[in-house]
């Protein structure tokens, strides 16, 4: 069945993002306090993949953890789902968090480099009220891609309905969708790591 012939809806709720590896893991989220990231608040480490669902399982965690406005969310991930990943983003909006990445050493008790936040967890980090990318971090887009099960062909109609959907989200964390514009220009099988600058000038960082 073409996808053309699928509902909007229907076709959004399948859409994801893809650059996990296979077998990667799904997001989990860890409080750690006294961390230099974290400063005098706690940090959330958001590792994983992020799947159906992890906006609710956040949610949750916040909650039981005592995390409140001015903690940060520290990303290391490689992406996941696409329409997860927005309501991730917003669900750290509304708690007032700040977004950092990095990648928690626990026998040492401090971040390390290596870490990355990519694809979809690039939509994610824009709920943060204050985002950082750390020099030795890297931040990564692509375009987005059907689920696997889901026909590759997508109509303009839908295509045109998701990047609006998208430039809308990125409208209202960041003030501008530009950071789309380098997105949609990146195949799946790739990605766009954003250098300083651009960073700057997409409002993805805000220091």
């Amino acid at each position: 069945m073409k996808l053309r012939q699928l509902t909007i809806s229907a076709f959004l709720a399948a859409v994801t993002l893809i650059l996990a590896p296979a077998g990667a893991n799904a997001m989990t989220f860890e409080r750690v306090d006294g961390a230099q990231i974290c400063k005098t608040d706690p940090c959330v480490l958001a590792t994983g993949e992020i799947e159906k669902g992890t906006a609710g399982e956040f949610r949750s965690f916040i909650r039981a953890s005592d995390i409140h406005a001015g903690a940060t969310v520290v990303f290391d991930s490689p992406g996941g789902a696409l329409l997860e990943s927005l309501a991730l983003g917003r669900a750290i909006r509304d708690a007032g968090l700040y977004t950092a990445i990095g990648r928690y050493d626990r026998e040492r008790g401090e971040f390390t480099t290596g870490a990355a936040c990519i694809s979809a967890c690039a939509y994610a980090f824009l709920g943060g009220v204050q985002r950082d990318v750390g020099a030795k971090a890297r931040f990564g887009v692509h375009q987005f891609a059907a689920a696997p099960g889901v026909p590759d062909s997508v109509s303009v109609s839908d295509a045109q309905a998701l990047m609006g959907l998208i430039s809308a989200y990125m409208t209202r964390m960041v003030g501008n969708s530009s950071l789309l514009v380098l997105a949609a220009g990146t195949p799946p099988s790739g990605s766009y790591w954003l250098s300083s600058r651009e960073l700057r000038n997409c409002a993805v960082v805000t220091n």
